[in-house]
Parts: structure tokens; C-alpha cells; sequence
């Protein structure tokens, strides 16, 4: 069974800026269990909004670094 492609996309950014569960449901105000079920293959997936304002709050946070 393939994952969904956004959680393919939310897994990705996660492993890709090295944040958690815990990390995602507080950049999105949503709760860890929240998280866990948008990254698991059975459960509804993040919502598209969510998954653009998690990319812009990760894209800032790797640039704030940078600066």
C-alpha cells in the first residue's frame, strides 16, 4: 500500500528539518496524536493548508538559522 503523496511530503519534511511529532503539533497548534495520525497510512491526511504553513514555518526557521 503507498502512502498518501502529502504524507509522503509531511514524513519527507520532517525528516528532512529533524523535527518531531511533538515539534509539528507545535509549529501547527494541533496535538501530537493529531500528527501521528497524518503520518500514518490509515488515517485521513494532513490537510492541505496545514502542510503549506508547515513548509513556509520550516523554510523560515532554516533561514533564521542561517542569518
Amino acid at each position: 500500500m503507498t502512502l498518501d503523496p502529502k504524507t509522503q511530503r509531511l514524513r519527507a519534511l520532517m525528516a528532512q528539518h529533524g523535527v518531531s511529532i511533538g515539534d509539528v503539533a507545535a509549529l501547527l497548534s494541533r496535538s501530537k496524536k493529531t500528527v501521528r495520525m497524518w503520518r500514518s497510512r490509515n488515517e485521513p491526511s494532513i490537510p492541505d493548508a496545514q502542510l503549506e504553513l508547515l513548509e513556509l514555518k520550516l523554510s523560515q526557521r532554516r533561514v533564521e538559522k542561517v542569518a
